[in-house]
């Protein structure tokens, strides 16, 4: 599907595409002032390993393990720091035993 507008059509760029291209253009966006971070995928990440209870003592640890999947399974997305993630998951982190049971 293009989309036309009064003076033509839109370069092929703009053509509608599928959503796992643009789940992946998502992905690699940078951290520059108005991007989307990958901060998304790690939040679904921890949220998954939480419920399954694949779970380390700390969330120093818990950090370092999501950093480390993120940059094997996601090598090309933007950057992120621990200490982003960190910040990032710590409320779900101090939940987990409520989410785990249901609450």
């Amino acid at each position: 599907m293009e989309i036309k507008m009064a003076f033509g059509q839109v370069s092929q760029s703009f053509a509608a595409k599928p959503p796992t291209q643009l789940a992946d253009q998502i992905t690699t966006m940078t951290s520059a002032p108005g991007h989307k971070r990958s901060q998304h995928l790690i939040e679904r990440e921890a949220y998954r390993r939480i419920m399954s209870g694949e779970l380390p003592e700390s969330l120093g640890e818990f950090t370092r393990q999501l950093l480390d999947w993120f940059r094997q399974i996601h090598p090309g997305a933007s950057s992120i720091t621990l200490e982003m993630i960190e910040n990032r998951i710590r409320e779900t982190w101090h939940r987990r035993h409520e989410l785990i049971r249901g609450g």
